[in-house]
């Protein structure tokens, strides 16, 4: 669960400070990419039965990350 907050610090990151060098932008990247993996664990843990909860929900707070990485890979970032 710690990932979910480090993604979105890092996702504030990438689209306030100009001119972040590739490195810091691959970081938020791997983050992000994180963040959408362990929803889509957490949301199949659910689905399966092996956890309680909502599966959707997990897949709908991956939206953002979702999109974030996707404007992250397009070049779209601030330089």
């Amino acid at each position: 669960m710690g990932i979910h907050p480090l993604a979105a610090i890092g996702l504030l990151v990438l689209a306030v400070v100009p001119g972040l060098k590739t490195g810091g932008i691959k970081v938020v990247q791997f983050l992000l990419a994180l963040n959408i993996v362990a929803d889509g664990v957490l949301a199949y843990l659910i689905y399966s039965g092996v956890s309680k909860g909502d599966w959707w929900l997990p897949l709908l707070f991956s939206v953002i990350p979702l999109v974030g990485l996707a404007i992250s890979l397009s070049g779209k970032v601030r330089r």
